[in-house]
This record gives structure tokens, C-alpha cells and sequence, in this order.
């Protein structure tokens, strides 16, 4: 093992400037990695932001589970509450996929 790091070391002495650019390399790469890890926490913030411009922050949230007879909540009963609440907003939230063909 001593011989190993014998060799690295007397490597790096001469050849000074490819020490460097890995050295280097090594730094760039390692920043840009936690850059687009930070980077895709503030994407989502910034959605997350701009959906609460539009849409504001509720208090309650209902939504369907898995014993409901239907995937979506009636808007209907919410709407007699009338002056008790703020205000109600409706949506419809799904996923999807797209796999582009060859033709």
C-alpha cells in the first residue's frame, strides 16, 4: 500500500498541471452537482409560489379516498355554505405520460 501512494505522490510532483485538472475537474463537478440539486428545490418553490398567487392557501382540504364511490368531490354541498366561508376552488389534478412512437 505504501508503494501506491509513493507513486501517486511522486507523480503528482512532476507532472504539477494534470494534478491540477483533475483537482479541478473534481471541484467543477462536484459544484455544478449541488447546484442542480438546489436548483430543482427552487423550481418547485417557484411553481408552488406561483400557484398560491392564483389560487391562494386553503385551511381545509377534502378530497377523495380510496373507499369514496367516485374520484372527485361535488363542489355542490360546499357552495351552500354561502357567506361561511371565503372562498371554494374546485380542481381536477392528473398525471400523464407520453411515449413518443418511431413512425
Amino acid at each position: 500500500m505504501g508503494i501506491i501512494f509513493k507513486f501517486i505522490f511522486k507523480n503528482m510532483r512532476e507532472k504539477k498541471f494534470r494534478t491540477f485538472l483533475i483537482v479541478f475537474s473534481i471541484m467543477l463537478s462536484s459544484a455544478l452537482f449541488f447546484a442542480s440539486n438546489g436548483l430543482s428545490g427552487t423550481i418547485s418553490n417557484m411553481f408552488v409560489g406561483e400557484m398560491k398567487k392564483y389560487f391562494g392557501s386553503a385551511d381545509i382540504i377534502i378530497h377523495a379516498n380510496e373507499r369514496s364511490p367516485t374520484k372527485f368531490v361535488a363542489p355542490a354541498p360546499a357552495q351552500r355554505l354561502g357567506d361561511r366561508v371565503e372562498y371554494i376552488i374546485g380542481s381536477v389534478e392528473g398525471q400523464g405520460y407520453y411515449k413518443p412512437s418511431k413512425d
